[in-house]
């Protein structure tokens, strides 16, 4: 006889939980008393309208530098720092925009606070467990907040006195014609002119329990906002043997040191790379000087040359940007402007947005004040304008 499957439902927002126990026919029970270390699933619902949903343009990215170019591509449809955000890929959609659900870091801290993530958990906006039935906008109440979904990506959470207004525009996206189902009680027959539906929950389980329960039929899994650096750091198994726990280890440890080893080679030639292109446009600048052996130091020299003790403004700017430049490995300068009204404008291109922003710190330092505009993400490249000029200066 198999064993049932015991699942823990969790809401951090309420701080409710329940245990619910699916026996092998299918049959779900609510279980009054179980242990916490015998449950084999963790399910934590939370708010969907603390979740947003956004496309961006985005190149095809991965891993890391995936969520990292995410963080920065949602900052012009935010309020807010980037930073402050906890991002969640979800795909492309249909026009080949990358679909992302962002939720605010300080949100996941507490409710992973609430949520054994070590086990086998998820963490899911509640609305977009709802059934997804197509054509249909699907209606839940729960504590008094309607739970709405109306396709696939199309989720939301909101007070019941807004019922009304919402439902037409979700209505608008639906297909046509417009179906209105809605689970459970005290619904009214007509909604933004359309009939309502009303279906009973089809289990006597609480309503959070029967959303969870509709995880596995609606796919809800992949948004599950356990990701990135809120992914559980270990999965309940079975006990790997030591001697394997050696080998995965120093394989582990092998392939460290030769990417370590990769990585090393590679900065040694970008070095190189980089610093024949330093002595070509210092060869281009300053065509007089024969030999390049100290470039910061020359450039320096020439700069000051070429400024001869007076106030202008190219000069001075150069005279600031130039040595700082020179001393990070990770940043381009693709081209260069300079406005009497806006000081210098330089196109920079570098591995990440920190080595840009550790430059902005430097000339900031040096006097500077300095704006990054204009920041784009590009085949694994980040391009962004900086504006310089001198404090007090024009």
């Amino acid at each position: 006889m198999a064993k049932p499957v015991s699942q823990l439902i969790l809401e951090p927002a309420t701080g409710r939980r329940v245990v619910i126990e699916h026996a092998a026919g299918g049959e779900a029970r609510v279980v009054e008393s179980a242990r916490l270390e015998r449950v084999d699933r963790v399910v934590a619902l939370v708010p969907a309208d603390r979740c947003s949903l956004l496309h961006v343009e985005l190149p095809e990215l991965s891993g890391r530098r995936l969520l990292e170019a995410l963080r920065w591509a949602i900052e012009d449809q935010i309020a807010g720092d980037p930073e402050l955000q906890h991002v969640v890929p979800l795909g492309r959609d249909a026009g080949g925009r990358m679909r992302c659900l962002v939720v605010a870091r300080a949100d996941m801290q507490h409710w992973c606070a609430a949520v054994p993530v070590e086990r086998s958990a998820q963490l899911l906006p509640d609305a977009a467990c709802l059934p997804l039935i197509e054509g249909a906008l699907v209606l839940l109440e729960l504590d008094g907040q309607v739970l709405a979904r109306w396709g696939q990506w199309r989720f939301d959470r909101f007070d019941r006195a807004l019922l009304d207004v919402l439902v037409a525009e979700m209505l608008a996206e639906c297909a046509d014609p417009p179906r209105i189902i809605a689970f459970g009680q005290d619904w009214p027959a007509q909604l933004a002119g359309t009939a309502v539906e009303q279906r009973p929950l089809p289990s006597a389980l609480p309503p959070a329990a029967w959303l969870a329960g509709q995880v596995d039929t609606v796919d809800a899994e992949r948004c599950n906002l356990l990701q990135g650096e809120f992914a559980p750091r270990i999965r309940r198994g079975r006990t790997v043997p030591r001697t394997r726990l050696a080998a995965l280890a120093f394989a582990a440890v092998a392939l460290l040191l030769a990417a370590a080893l990769v990585e090393h080679a590679w900065l040694a030639s970008e070095r190189e790379r980089l610093a024949g292109r330093v002595d070509q446009r210092l060869q281009g600048l300053f065509p007089e000087e024969a030999r390049w052996v100290r470039p910061e130091a020359q450039a320096a020299r020439r700069l000051a040359a070429l400024r001869g003790g007076g106030e202008d403004g190219l000069m001075r700017g150069l005279a600031a940007v130039a040595p700082l430049l020179q001393g990070l490995d990770g940043v381009q300068l693709q081209a260069l402007e300079y406005r009497p009204d806006q000081g210098l404008q330089l196109d920079l291109e570098a591995r990440e947005l920190a080595d840009i922003e550790a430059l902005a710190r430097q000339l900031r330092g040096a006097r500077q004040l300095v704006a990054v505009g204009d920041v784009a993400v590009r085949d694994g490249r980040t391009r962004a304008r900086l504006s310089v000029r001198p404090e007090g200066g024009s």
